[in-house]
């Protein structure tokens, strides 16, 4: 006997693992294990972080067991190390619970994150053996932008990848993000000026993580101002100059100026301790100490005082320029000592310097605004101010980008004149391309972005009041050819985590490539499978929250094609669901039988959102035009035994190798 009850006994029946049976008194007894809970990690997000960036990580946890549970902890681990420890406070049978843990990657590469639930036991369950789930995580190299057109130079270039295709990452919500003004790019934050608040953003969803007030300046063609980055606080120029921490928020200082007066389409910018700012019809423009905003020194212009300054440390020099009114031509652009304000030198021509300059190799670029006709483009030497170039160009107060030996630079004003972006050859001023002024591509208010061989500029609107940006276009940085675009946005865009930001009608967009790849459990990127083996695939800037399909088709795959299911060799296509990170992967989607004779077939993967057709605007795909992956390709130990058999074959070939020659 191996147990008995005095209870029950009557024909008794056994399913799910429990024996039913009646007894006498008229009741129904049950006999079985006690039920209990199951505490299973199902997931871990996101799949890829940025090095010295704090980033928040999600792990869910499912109850999958047939009892409740009380509380118990979680842990992030990594390579043995604690991460940290949160207390799940009870989880119901059948209930999924999300728990939070920060954490600072210090350096790039692939790295195994653990989630481990219940360590210390504190939960008798069902299942003692599925609580822990280890995920590769990927860490690349955060590359910010922490000021008005990425640095204190205004270069405009960014080492960052960039999007080669219009795919959306995510699109914020009407935040009154102000037209004209671009975005700054710090800490997994963006940072966007919306008229009366400076707006902090989620980088990777979008999400508002937190919104100041601020004291706005009167509205002077929208009045744009561009914040900056700096040593874990923002800045942004308004009718004050403000300090923000920018963890949450809270200001740390602020400086008012004396002429009372704020800033008007040019914001501040940070180098060597300083903070330089201006006050436009004030007139000045001053110095201030980024620690404490106390003023170190001011410098009186007689004009307009618009630009946001620039800088080279090396050489000890900032650049701002002037103007004389608005409908009023005449300006001048000014190079004073960083550290005592004192003028090095100064140019004046009969029109106006409303915007910034860009320095690079021992000269500064600057554009010219003239209210009566074409507006120019010059190249100055940094050091003397004298000239060593220039060409027209449609009016403009747009800050110039350099980039490979190349000047990119847009203007025009919609409605009265042609919209057009620029290349220039930056040591000889010599055109290379321009953009056809039908294609209505640049304005007058719009800096140009460069980086991954594509120029980032924007198409206008104007029908009086409301001036805004309607369009984000990729250009080819070579012949000025659009690689893509996008219907909405394109006000000044900015580069950064391999993403472009740009803001439009109340709103920022940000521009993410799709980025799929076959790849193996860990998510390291394969392109070759053996017989035997399984490919995964992982995914990285499609719609956030959202279901897919995954095909695998014969390669060639492109725009409109019909996805076949018999090309696909795996026999069914699995379904995921990205995160709110736009993510998934890796995921099982063939495993190729043992059997499978090698014929180096070539793949495509493709995501697809749903309707069984290719759209590059809605789908994703490996590698649009070139192979994905192939397989089945022989194992290496099996190409290592054919070519020995070959070269012995071949020595015994050339010994004579036969019987009847002996």
């Amino acid at each position: 006997m191996i147990w008995s009850s005095p209870d029950g006994g009557s024909s008794p029946a056994v399913a799910d693992g429990i024996v039913f049976t009646i007894g006498g008194d008229g009741r129904v007894y049950a006999f079985g294990e006690p039920l209990k809970p199951d505490l299973v990690s199902i997931s871990l997000v996101p799949g890829m972080l940025y090095s010295s960036q704090q980033s928040t990580i999600i792990a869910t946890i499912a109850n999958d067991g047939a009892a409740d549970a009380t509380a118990f902890n979680v842990s992030l681990e990594y390579e043995g190390t604690t991460i940290g420890t949160n207390t799940i406070s009870s989880l119901d049978a059948g209930v999924e619970r999300t728990t939070e843990f920060s954490w600072t990657p210090a350096s790039t590469g692939t790295f195994d994150l653990t989630v481990a639930v219940d360590l210390e036991n504190a939960i008798d369950e069902s299942n003692e053996t599925n609580n822990n789930l280890t995920r590769a995580i990927r860490v690349k190299e955060s590359i910010d932008w922490q000021q008005f057109h990425r640095d204190i130079g205004h270069a405009g270039f960014s080492q960052s990848d960039a999007p080669d295709t219009n795919h959306t990452a995510w699109i914020s919500d009407d935040i009154g993000a102000q037209t004209g003004s671009s975005t700054v790019i710090a800490e997994g934050k963006v940072f966007v000026y919306c008229n009366d608040y400076l707006v902090c953003l989620n980088e990777q969803t979008g999400a508002v993580l937190w919104n100041v007030s601020v004291e706005c300046t009167p509205d002077v063609c929208g009045s744009w101002t561009t914040p900056a980055y700096h040593d874990g606080n923002v800045f942004l120029s308004a009718n004050k100059t403000y300090c923000f921490d920018a963890t949450d928020g809270s200001e740390v200082w602020s400086f008012a100026p004396p002429t009372g007066k704020g800033a008007v389409n040019g914001g501040c910018a940070i180098a060597d301790g300083k903070v330089f700012t201006s006050d436009w019809d004030g007139g000045y423009y001053y110095c201030l100490d980024v620690a404490d905003g106390s003023m170190i020194w001011d410098f009186a212009v007689g004009g307009k005082a618009q630009s946001t300054p620039a800088a080279t440390v090396a050489d000890g020099y900032v650049f701002f320029g002037s103007y004389t009114g608005i409908c009023e031509d005449g300006g001048v652009a000014y190079c004073a000592d960083m550290a005592t304000g004192a003028e090095i030198w100064n140019i004046t021509t009969d029109n106006s310097f409303c915007g910034s300059v860009a320095i690079g190799d021992g000269a500064v670029y600057l554009t010219e605004y003239n209210f009566d006709g074409d507006g120019a483009l010059y190249a100055l030497d940094a050091a003397t101010g004298n000239i060593i170039w220039s060409q027209p160009v449609q009016r403009s107060d747009s800050t110039p980008a350099l980039a490979y030996g190349n000047v990119y630079v847009s203007g025009g004003v919609e409605g009265m004149t042609d919209v057009v972006t620029y290349c220039f050859n930056a040591t000889t001023g010599t055109l290379m391309w321009s953009t056809s002024a039908s294609d209505e591509i640049g304005s007058w208010k719009a800096s140009v972005a460069v980086a991954d061989g594509l120029v980032f500029s924007g198409k206008p609107y104007f029908s009086y009041p409301v001036m805004d940006f309607v369009g984000t276009y990729a250009l080819d940085s070579a012949t000025g050819n659009m690689i893509w675009s996008y219907p909405a946005g394109g006000s000044s865009p900015a580069v950064a985590d391999g993403m472009v930001f740009t803001i439009g009608s109340g709103r920022v967009y940000a521009f993410r490539s799709a980025g799929v790849s076959s790849c193996d459990v860990t998510g390291s990127e394969k392109d070759e499978f053996c017989p035997g083996e399984t490919v995964y695939v992982s995914e990285v800037g499609l719609s956030p929250d959202t279901d897919y399909r995954i095909w695998i088709q014969d390669d060639g795959v492109c725009e409109g094609d019909t996805l076949v299911a018999g090309d696909d060799p795996s026999i069914s296509q699995e379904y995921v669901t990205t995160d709110v990170n736009s993510e998934f992967g890796p995921t099982p989607i063939w495993t190729i039988p043992d059997s499978a004779t090698p014929s180096h077939h070539e793949y495509d993967i493709v995501i697809d959102d749903g309707d069984n057709v290719y759209h590059t605007s809605d789908d994703g795909i490996d590698s649009l035009g070139t192979t994905g992956f192939t397989a089945p390709v022989p194992e290496l130990s099996g190409i290592i035994l054919v070519a020995i058999g070959l070269v012995m074959l071949i020595g015994f070939v050339r010994r004579g190798g036969g019987m009847e020659n002996r």
